[in-house]
């Protein structure tokens, strides 16, 4: 469910080596996300972050990522997905993931 690799060609410069570990000049100090110059956002396509195997869309990195696409991208809805947060995402399944998730982004 990862959108972040298609995304990273329109978020640069960007460091998320702590997130994916990413490295190509790309700047990440003191926790926050530094994306660089607001850009124009034509469509302002919604962005969705769901979050990997034992991480939560509320921890402060996951927060920090998904801040970071309005400040970079002005007037484009970014939301950090909070399905199967820490254990759960590990112990429950993928169907019951889908449905939350579904019912997370409606």
């Amino acid at each position: 469910l990862s959108i972040l690799p298609p995304l990273l060609p329109r978020l640069c410069p960007m460091k998320l080596s702590a997130f994916v570990g990413l490295s190509a000049g790309q700047v990440f100090e003191g926790g926050v996300l530094d994306v660089g110059a607001p850009l124009a956002a034509p469509g302002n396509t919604p962005v969705v972050f769901v979050h990997g195997m034992g991480d939560a869309g509320s921890n402060p990195g996951m927060k920090n990522l998904c801040a970071s696409v309005p400040k970079k991208f002005p007037g484009t809805y970014s939301k950090c997905s909070n399905v199967a947060n820490g254990l759960a995402s590990i112990t429950q399944t993928m169907d019951k993931q889908l449905e939350e998730f579904v019912a997370d982004i409606r």
